[in-house]
């Protein structure tokens, strides 16, 4: 269409880019001999009509008057001008830009249509009961639309249209006359419709040069034809060709290069037909209908085997003669659809016919299968699909543990070492491994890999990421001295908490990182995490909490935070310096006896040196205050002595 659609386009340009004069932009209607001479002297000039030209009137008898006219953008229609027998007096007249219809029953035939060599819509020629041929449209070779030409029932051939070589719409030929005969159109190559034969048709002539029918053809109640042929050209229909109730058609003979039906094949209805050569070659057949055809006993034929051996779309034969009584018997005499690679799966319906691929993989969905594509890496592993053994997992090692010719990320039927793991799921499908440990996580299993490449695999290797052949391991903790983190000390957990590659078994300080396990002061703890990292001070004391070591730290005997230099009483606690006489000497180291009784002063002391106190009430006690400022009562509570803490008085 869209080629038919340039060429008018092609056509109209130059025709309007010529010297010429537009007149009556939308309609003129002849119906009398008098207007249609006038028109040189209404329309001086004039030689293209922009609108569309109807011409009626019995009285009307030539178109002289018209002579002047070259192009007609619009549509013409001849009707009831029963005086008219051709159209002389339209000689100039070269393309029409609409469509042409004529329907009167004077008309003998289209003289004076000789330069007219297109017509971009339809072409209607109907009920033209004079019309003997269509002589005079010889120069026509396109029609855009639909040929319309029905009931011509004196016309005896398509004589005139010799020049004609597309139908841009449907055509449709219907003739009750004595006979027709369709040998005029041999030019005719595409036909971008459907194309409809119907009637008394005697002969279909030569339409050898018909390559293509974007539609459907339809032959049907021919009762004067006796074959089908003059198709030998036709390679394509894209819709349904539909022969039926062609009382006299014996054969059909005329479609030798016919190689695709798109909507398929009905064949019915015929009372003598019995030979259908014309369809013995490979043809692709959408639907097969052949039924009602007594006298056909052979429909064994090579486009009906393969239709039924492809097993594809509907198949409906029945009701015809002996060995085409059923789609069962036709099978059987077609006999076993041929299976050239012997996989079971015949050529028609195999993806790979040549190399032997019972179950059809196909990974990429491409209609070609694995087996013989070799364009094609569906799984990207660099391996072609027609040489890889596993062609829809990526597998570039192409491992194949029980050589069998399937790769073990695809043999879903193996378990090549018997270890209840599945190769396709094993990660080490050759050597049993049903723990399928695998240390390093690279989807390789232990067993079949040496991960260092030093000759060991990687599940006896005690060190499976540093090559050490000698298997060396001072400690004897498992871990190969190659990658063992404390050599001379046990530590099969490898454990190193500060990640500084020393393990915590013999890192001098295991929570700090030290690599060089610096220890200036030789005490065994590092640098690092050493309070006092220049003197000796293995047991780390620091009494006062402030992260220096005592050994590094001026004098304070009783850890009370006060230096001995300046400690009233370096010798006990007494980090509040108390001293109530302030005789310089702390409290704390000071044996004098302060006594006072039922008095509200808690800093009244009592002392007793070498005596007893004795309190006898079970109810009271004796309260003390530490360091911090907290209160305690002490007291009996049975033959337990109690420190309870209460408020501070």
């Amino acid at each position: 269409m869209k080629k038919l659609s340039l060429a008018i386009v092609l056509v109209f340009s130059f025709l309007t880019i010529s010297y010429s004069q537009n007149c009556i932009p939308v309609a003129i209607v002849f119906t009398t001999q008098a207007q249609v001479d006038a028109f040189p002297t209404d329309y001086p000039g004039c030689t293209i009509i922009d609108g569309n030209v109807g011409i009626t009137g019995n009285n009307i008898t030539n178109l002289n008057g018209l002579s002047q006219i070259t192009q007609i953008n619009g549509s013409v229609s001849v009707l009831n001008a029963n005086g008219l027998t051709n159209f002389t007096g339209l000689d100039n007249l070269t393309f029409i830009g609409g469509g042409l219809t004529v329907n009167q029953s004077g008309l003998i035939n289209f003289t004076g249509l000789n330069s007219l060599t297109l017509v971009a819509g339809q072409f209607k020629i109907q009920s033209n009961n004079s019309l003997t041929s269509l002589l005079g449209l010889n120069s026509l070779t396109a029609i855009g639309g639909q040929f319309y030409v029905v009931s011509n029932n004196s016309m005896t051939s398509f004589s005139g249209l010799s020049s004609l070589t597309t139908i841009g719409g449907q055509a449709y030929v219907q003739y009750y006359g004595p006979l027709i005969d369709l040998s005029g159109m041999s030019a005719l190559s595409s036909i971008l419709g459907s194309l409809t034969l119907h009637g008394n048709i005697s002969n279909f002539g030569n339409f050898n040069n018909l390559s293509v029918i974007n539609g459907s053809l339809s032959i049907l109640s021919n009762s004067l034809m006796s074959d089908i042929s003059g198709f030998n050209n036709l390679t394509y229909v894209a819709g349904t060709i539909q022969i039926g109730g062609n009382n006299t058609l014996i054969s059909i003979t005329g479609f030798q290069n016919l190689n695709s039906i798109g909507g398929g094949i009905i064949i019915y209805d015929h009372n003598f037909l019995s030979n259908i050569i014309g369809l013995d070659h490979s043809i692709t057949i959408g639907e097969l209908q052949i039924q009602n055809n007594p006298f056909l006993s052979n429909c064994s034929i090579e486009s009906i085997c393969h239709k039924i051996w492809q097993n594809s779309g509907p198949v409906n034969i029945n009701n015809n003669g002996t060995n085409c009584t059923s789609a069962l018997v036709v099978q059987q005499n077609c006999g076993p659809a041929p299976d050239s690679d012997g996989d079971g799966v015949s050529d028609f319906t195999d993806n790979c016919p040549t190399i032997s691929n019972a179950d059809q993989s196909d990974c990429n969905y491409n209609g070609i299968g694995n087996k013989c594509d070799t364009a094609s890496d569906s799984d990207n592993d660099t391996v072609m699909d027609n040489l890889d053994n596993c062609p829809c997992q990526s597998n570039t090692d192409q491992a194949d543990a029980n050589n069998n010719g399937i790769g073990n990320k695809c043999d879903t039927n193996s378990d090549t070492d018997t270890d209840g793991v599945m190769d396709p799921n094993d990660n080490c499908p050759g050597v049993s491994n049903a723990d399928q440990a695998d240390w390093n996580n690279d989807g390789i299993g232990d067993v079949c890999q040496d991960s260092d490449i030093d000759g060991i695999n990687d599940n006896i290797d005690n060190c499976r990421d540093v090559s050490n052949g000698g298997q060396e391991d001072t400690d004897s903790d498992g871990v190969g001295d190659a990658c063992d983190n404390c050599l001379n000390t046990a530590n099969p957990d490898q454990t190193d908490s500060d990640g500084d590659s020393k393990g915590n078994t013999c890192d001098n300080c295991v929570n700090l990182s030290n690599p060089g396990q610096t220890d200036t002061d030789n005490d065994g703890i590092g640098d690092v995490c050493d309070n006092c990292p220049s003197i000796s001070n293995i047991d780390q004391a620091d009494c006062n909490n402030n992260g220096i070591g005592d050994a590094c730290e001026s004098l304070d005997t009783d850890c009370d935070g006060i230096f001995d230099t300046v400690d009233n009483c370096p010798n006990y606690p007494n980090p509040f310096q108390t001293d109530q006489n302030n005789n310089g000497i702390g409290d704390v180291c000071e044996d004098f006896p302060k006594v006072g009784f039922n008095t509200p002063n808690p800093q009244t002391e009592l002392h007793l040196s070498n005596g007893t106190l004795y309190i006898d009430n079970p109810d009271k006690g004796i309260i003390l205050k530490n360091h911090q400022g907290q209160c305690f009562m002490i007291k009996m509570n049975g033959t337990i002595l109690q420190a309870v803490p209460i408020s501070c008085p």
